[in-house]
């Protein structure tokens, strides 16, 4: 028996009975209004946990939103959700709008209606055109919804605000260096406003202009991670964008399909309202966890890089670094039991780090229901209780009474041999249940001994 194998099953059998002396599980509580994965969660300052981006489906139509549910908040003592306004796209025309009907709960593209003021005429979705609608003029906002945000990481500023940093951006987007801030007070984001640029005597175009205040972000980032300190200071950390090509016409950009993967972190000084590099983390990645432990330093766990051309294989890390912003240093700690992709952590009422969910991060690796919790104290490992679905690109929140939240991701592709047997199955309702994105939402109380 080689040591490798010795160590693991040594962690095997600690976990089995680090497993059963746990009496917290995983808890259903209400469910989003739509399933999403690739979406990031922060808890406010208000108590509530706020959810943004993401790419959003509706599983009984089997729909692919693009932006109009960017925006959510769960309110943990009423366990309930809500649709807030979307995070901002594009100008719209001076006539066109875009309107929240909380009858429909759906939003509707409208158009003013001449020689009627206050009134105006739908005209998207399909279901709605030519409606006459009267809506107050506070209602309506005149950027569209087409900024997603797949692959988006926010973070909750010093002044409260909630900062939307990176993402795609729009449907098939290249990576965004773009920070948004909402204000949860007022439930609103940035003002927008429509700039025309002259490029040359006999061509011009229109461009929104978000008016934040707040510099872009020094590279443009998807599928990274933001981690606020406590003297409000935010870094954000890895993800990849794709490269650009500039084409001839009006000095737009287009994808090459080809992708720079990041190991660069960059601090948001809010007192200076300047961005700057730290020093970088020792490898490439995306999709990994990171969490502000209690000692104040940022705790990184697993994630990836780029897969390889030939043979398809991702290197997918079981590394755990530590990174001292005081000091600008970085460290390895003890790795994890298995490398892991595409998941989420979050700090538990015991000053333990929860990882969970992800995947091996290979073609066709399925999403895992596994929970390891890391001890920084000890700088020890052990299993934790598995959540009740496997779930990849999930979110992850903890609130001050101890509760994790693990929100949305997607099961889709973890249960392989049920997925064989409705190949054989003709009739939708005879068909077996093999994963989808997620709308549900689970509940792990770490303050339960």
């Amino acid at each position: 028996m080689t040591a490798k194998t010795i160590v693991n099953t040594i962690f095997l059998l600690l976990s089995i009975f680090t497993a059963d002396c746990i009496s917290a599980e995983w808890k259903y509580v209400a469910p989003m209004p739509n399933g999403r994965y690739g979406h990031d969660a922060v808890l406010g300052n208000d108590g509530k946990i706020y959810v943004m981006g993401g790419g959003v489906y509706d599983n009984i139509l089997i729909r692919r939103y693009v932006g109009e549910f960017s925006n959510l908040v769960y309110d943990p003592v009423k366990n309930i959700w809500k649709v807030l306004e979307p995070v901002p796209g594009k100008i719209k025309s001076p006539n066109e709008y875009i309107y929240y009907d909380t009858a429909e709960k759906f939003w509707i593209a409208v158009k003013t209606i001449k020689d009627r003021p206050g009134y105006y005429k739908a005209y998207w979705p399909k279901k709605q055109i030519d409606r006459i609608i009267q809506i107050a003029p506070e209602k309506l906002r005149n950027t569209g919804y087409q900024r997603q945000g797949d692959g988006v990481a926010i973070a909750v500023g010093r002044d409260g605000r909630i900062y939307w940093t990176g993402s795609k951006g729009f449907w098939k987007g290249s990576g965004e260096n773009i920070v948004l801030p909402y204000d949860p007070v007022t439930m609103k984001w940035a003002k927008t406003i429509s700039k025309r640029i002259h490029y040359s005597p006999h061509s011009y175009g229109d461009r929104t202009v978000h008016q934040t205040g707040i510099p872009s972000m020094l590279e443009r980032r998807i599928d990274h991670e933001a981690v606020t300190l406590p003297d409000g200071r935010i870094f954000v950390i890895g993800g990849y964008y794709e490269i650009t090509r500039e084409l001839i016409k009006n000095r737009q950009y287009s994808g090459t399909g080809e992708t720079e993967f990041l190991n660069s972190i960059e601090c948001y000084d809010p007192v200076k309202n300047t961005w700057e590099f730290k020093k970088p983390m020792s490898g490439k990645r995306i999709l990994f966890a990171a969490v502000l432990g209690r000692d104040n330093k940022i705790y990184i766990f697993g994630g990836g890089d780029k897969s390889d051309k030939t043979t398809g294989k991702r290197l997918v890390y079981n590394t755990t670094e530590v990174y001292d912003p005081e000091t600008d240093t970085w460290g390895y700690l003890a790795p994890m039991p298995e490398p892991r992709f595409s998941v989420s952590g979050a700090l538990g009422a015991d000053g333990r780090i929860y990882i969970m969910g992800g995947s091996q991060g290979q073609r066709g690796s399925p999403p895992l229901k596994d929970v390891f919790i890391y001890d920084p104290v000890a700088d020890t490992w052990e299993k934790g209780p598995s959540m009740q679905l496997p779930r990849s690109t999930l979110a992850a929140v903890s609130t001050p009474d101890g509760k994790i939240y693990a929100i949305g991701g997607t099961d889709a592709g973890a249960y392989k041999f049920k997925h064989a047997i409705n190949y054989f199955l003709t009739k939708d309702k005879d068909k077996l249940y093999d994963g989808k994105v997620q709308e549900t939402v689970e509940m792990l109380d770490t303050a339960i001994k």
